[in-house]
C-alpha cells in the first residue's frame, strides 16, 4: 500500500468515528522548548486549559500530525547505528481519536479504542491479525519505571515510592478478543507505563499498549500505541528541576490512540527497509545520503511551519544550522529537487508542504550566503593579524 492510500484509508476511518477532528501543531510547538514536536502534541487543550493535568471531562478529537525526532537522526543517520524502521520526520495519527473522559467510562472507552485500532490495521488497511502483537504494563515501582529509559548515572527525578500494579484491564481485553498468550507480552518499562516530567506542563501518568507488527524477516516492527493516563504526579521544583514526591489519581482520564503512518505502510510491504518504500526511494534516487534527506524532511516541516526570525530559542537554531550544514555537499537545484519530492509524497496529509519549498531553501541560502560572508570577513582579519598573508 502506498503512504497515501495508508492517509484515505486513516482519514476514512476517523470521519466514520463522528470524532471531531483538530488542525495540526506547529512542530515548534511551545510544549517542547529547544526541541520540536515528537508526538500528537495536544496544542489545543494545553491552550484551553493551561494543563493536561486540569482538562475537563468530555474532551474528544482527531488528528494528524507531522513528528520530529532528532534523537533518532544523531541515533540512526549519523553512522552511529544503522536502522530500517526509522525516519526523523514522520507522521502520526489517531485512529479512534483522542479522549478525555470519566474514570467510570475509561473501560468501555479503551475497549473501543483497542477494537478500533485493530480494525484499521486489519480490515481497512489488511494487516493479519495473528502477526499483530500487544505489549502491556507488568508492574513494578515507579522509580525503576523511569530508570528504565535512563543512562546510567543519569539523575532520576521521581522520589516516589510507588508500586503500579499489573495492567489487567489490557490482559482481559486482549484475551477476550481473541489474542493469544504469544500476543499479549509483559514489560515493565516506560515503553508500557509513562511516567512524564515535563518541564513546561504537568501530564498524567498512566498505562501504555505498544502495538507491534511481526514482519515477513521475524522482527517486530512498532506501528501503533494506546494509552490510559488516569494519574496525576506530584511535582516539587528545586533548583531549577521538577522531581515527582507523589502521586494521586486524577477523576478523569486520557484514552488515546496513534499509529505510525509510515510504519504502517512498511508493515504493509513486508517490514524489510523504510527507507525501500517508493515515496522514499524517489528520495534515494536524487543520489543523496539518507541524512541528507533526513536533514531536508525537517527542514522542510519546520520552515513550512515557521521561519528562522520566528524562532527566538538558540537550542533550536543550533539543530537547524547543523541540519542545514548536512546540506552542504548538495547544490541549490538538488535541494530544491529533495524538497518537491517530499512535497509530493505527503501531499495527501500535508499539502501545505508545497507552499513550503521557497520557504525552506530561501532559509537554506540565507544560511549558506551569511556563511560565506561570514569566511570572507574572518580571512580579512586574519590578514590584518598575520603580516604577509594573502
Amino acid at each position: 500500500m502506498t503512504l497515501n492510500g495508508v492517509v484515505k484509508q486513516l482519514k476514512n476511518y476517523q470521519l466514520g468515528t463522528g470524532v471531531p477532528s483538530v488542525p495540526q501543531t506547529n512542530v515548534v510547538s511551545p510544549l517542547f522548548p529547544g526541541q520540536f514536536n515528537y508526538c500528537l502534541d495536544e496544542i489545543h487543550l494545553s491552550e484551553k486549559y493551561g494543563d493536561f493535568v486540569n482538562i475537563g471531562e468530555d474532551e474528544h478529537f482527531q488528528k494528524i500530525q507531522p513528528a520530529i525526532r532528532l534523537a533518532d537522526l544523531d541515533r540512526f543517520f549519523h553512522g552511529k547505528e544503522h536502522s530500517d524502521h526509522h525516519y526523523a520526520q514522520f507522521t502520526i495519527g489517531t485512529v479512534n481519536g483522542g479522549h478525555v473522559v470519566s474514570r467510570e467510562q475509561m473501560p468501555a472507552y479503551y475497549e473501543k479504542a483497542v477494537a478500533g485500532v485493530v480494525d484499521f490495521l486489519t480490515d481497512r488497511v489488511g494487516l493479519e491479525k495473528d502477526r499483530l502483537v500487544f505489549t502491556y504494563f507488568s508492574g513494578a515501582m515507579a522509580r525503576d519505571v523511569e530508570a528504565s529509559r535512563k543512562k546510567p548515572g543519569q539523575l532520576l527525578k521521581v522520589e516516589v515510592e510507588h508500586y503500579i500494579p499489573e495492567d489487567e484491564l489490557s490482559k482481559r481485553i486482549l484475551f477476550e478478543m481473541g489474542f493469544s498468550e504469544s500476543q499479549v507480552i509483559p514489560c515493565n518499562t516506560r515503553d508500557n507505563y509513562l511516567t512524564t516530567n515535563w518541564y513546561v506542563f504537568s501530564a498524567p501518568w498512566g498505562y501504555r499498549n505498544e502495538i507491534l507488527y511481526k514482519t515477513d524477516d521475524g522482527r517486530l516492527l512498532d506501528i501503533a500505541t494506546i494509552e490510559r493516563l488516569d494519574t496525576e504526579p506530584v511535582i516539587e521544583e528545586r533548583d531549577g528541576d521538577k522531581f515527582v514526591v507523589g502521586v494521586k489519581p486524577l477523576d478523569r482520564c486520557w484514552v488515546i490512540d496513534a499509529c505510525g503512518l509510515e510504519r504502517v505502510q512498511l508493515a504493509t510491504a513486508g517490514g524489510a527497509s523504510i527507507h525501500e518504500l517508493p515515496e522514499y526511494a524517489k528520495l534515494t534516487k536524487t543520489g543523496a545520503t539518507l541524512l541528507q534527506i533526513e536533514s531536508a524532511k525537517i527542514l522542510h516541516r519546520v520552515f513550512t511551519d515557521s521561519s528562522w526570525s520566528e524562532i527566538k530559542s538558540e537550542q533550536r537554531r543550533r539543530k537547524l544550522n547543523k541540519l542545514t550544514e548536512n546540506l552542504d555537499p548538495l547544490t541549490e537545484s538538488e535541494v530544491v529537487a529533495l524538497l518537491r519530492l517530499n512535497a509530493k509524497n505527503y501531499q495527501a496529509v500535508f499539502s501545505d508542504l508545497n507552499a513550503g519549498v521557497g520557504k525552506t531553501i530561501k532559509e537554506i541560502c540565507d544560511y549558506r550566503n551569511d556563511c560565506r560572508d561570514l569566511g570572507k570577513e574572518m580571512k580579512l582579519k586574519k590578514k590584518e593579524l598575520i603580516p604577509g598573508v594573502k
